[in-house]
């Protein structure tokens, strides 16, 4: 296990999450997070917009500035609970700017004032930061349903919380503004037994454990043979898309690629940079200059058939290049032959 800045322990491999949270039980082993000021400063952090609106609205900032830490998240969950209610649905549409549906949470009409754990979540951790004590919202689950040994999660549980730092230790306390009456409702609506019957059934075996075995044993091999046929024919479409394509080819357009690979080949050979932009006239031009070879006719040819209507043209004189390339080589003064 690894340990990140704010106390956190998580594993290689695995991201920044999943993350597994450290619970103060009392024991004088928790680990101590080491916060200089710089860390500090990016947990009071708010857009300066939000920070001016809760400033000048809420005038309880101060007071909630001169108490610690523990005492501020207490006196700011009361000030929530007086003025806000918990609600999941029939929410009211956020205020049209920035951070619309926090200030409409916080500085709306009684409608207005009513959202479920991420508003209540929020709305403290913009006051807490807002009075100056460092906090964070945090992520998870929290379930009610509490059996003998066991809790049960459902995708229903996901919540939200705050965390703020407490000044004499610099370990991270939870606090929850959420009304606790309030998550009772996320189940409403919900039959819970019929879907645990449901699971039950789910997982119920409907047959012979040695029947269920051998039909496994079928459907693997049926499986295998699936495997092995699916490749081969979709080989077998690829093959005869690409002959079809091949028939579609004119044959015109065959000859001038022909002649077209030839060409670059060949420039290739003599030295000619060749790049995506290249031109079929600047290869010729290029291929002239370094055999000496007149192109201009043969160059009007091929433009004429590949752009034009006109015939087929005769191949490059390829051969006739290359022997007056090396030629020109040969007469170098710095070429080896010519030492």
């Amino acid at each position: 296990m690894l340990t990140d800045n704010d106390g956190n322990l998580y594993r290689r491999r695995l991201g920044e999450f999943p993350r597994r949270y450290l619970v103060d039980l009392g024991s004088d082993r928790s680990p101590r997070a080491s916060f200089e000021d710089q860390s500090r400063q990016h947990y009071v952090q708010l857009p300066e917009e939000v920070a001016q609106l809760v400033r000048e609205e809420i005038p309880d900032i101060e007071r909630w500035r001169n108490m610690s830490a523990p005492v501020a998240a207490s006196s700011i969950r009361d000030w929530l609970h007086a003025r806000c209610d918990y609600a999941l649905h029939d929410l009211a549409d956020p205020l049209p700017g920035r951070a619309g549906d926090l200030r409409a949470f916080l500085f709306g009409n009684e409608r207005q004032r009513r959202g479920h754990c991420q508003y209540f979540t929020t709305a403290s951790v913009v006051l807490m930061r807002a009075s100056g004590h460092p906090a964070r919202p945090v992520l998870g689950y929290a379930s009610d349903e509490f059996g003998e040994n066991e809790i049960t999660f459902r995708a229903l549980h996901a919540h939200a919380w705050g965390e703020f730092l407490r000044s004499n230790d610099g370990l991270w306390q939870r606090f929850d503004t959420t009304p606790a009456g309030g998550l009772a409702q996320r189940s409403d609506g919900v039959d819970l037994h019929q879907e645990d019957e449901w699971e039950d059934q789910a997982f119920a075996p409907e047959q012979d454990p040695e029947e269920e075995l051998a039909a496994a044993v079928a459907m693997r091999q049926w499986w295998w043979w699936l495997l092995l046929a699916v490749p081969g024919f979709l080989g077998l479409i690829l093959i005869i898309r690409h002959l079809r394509r091949l028939q579609a080819i004119d044959p015109h357009q065959r000859c001038m690629a022909k002649h077209r690979n030839e060409l670059l080949r060949c420039a290739q050979d003599c030295g000619v940079s060749i790049e995506a932009s290249t031109t079929l006239s600047s290869i010729a031009e290029e291929l002239s200059q370094a055999s000496g070879v007149d192109l201009n006719q043969t160059l009007r040819q091929h433009l004429a058939a590949r752009f034009g209507s006109g015939p087929l043209p005769e191949p490059w004189p390829i051969k006739e290049i290359r022997q007056a390339y090396a030629q020109r080589q040969q007469r170098r003064p710095d070429s080896p032959e010519s030492a």
